[in-house]
């Protein structure tokens, strides 16, 4: 069973649960140990990007002509 967990958000602790929000690549760091002293450790990179998508459109697209 479980005796211990160290979640890092960005190297600072994180509530599990809490909402992450802040635009940008993080990482999420979890460290769990159980009673019989066996130690994992996981890391999970992710990224939040709030930007809108952009589309350019090519002069063929506009109907102009193209050699």
């Amino acid at each position: 069973s479980l005796a211990s967990q160290n979640i890092l958000l960005d190297g600072q602790p994180f509530t599990s649960g809490t909402t992450v929000s802040a635009e940008g690549t993080h990482l999420l760091h979890i460290e769990a140990s159980d009673t019989s002293a066996r130690t994992t450790t996981k890391d999970i990179s992710f990224t939040i990007d709030l930007t809108g998508p952009v589309i350019s459109s090519p002069s063929a697209w506009r109907g102009e002509a193209t050699n």
